[in-house]
């Protein structure tokens, strides 16, 4: 399963977390 991690120079830098993560092959669990 490849992860692509999103963090837009637009926004804040994040600590300890990406503003988004894109997968593929595989499924999604929303917590």
């Amino acid at each position: 399963m490849a992860k692509t991690l999103i963090n837009p120079p637009a926004l804040a830098r994040p600590s300890g977390f990406s503003h988004g993560i894109l997968v593929t092959g595989g499924r999604l669990l929303f917590l």
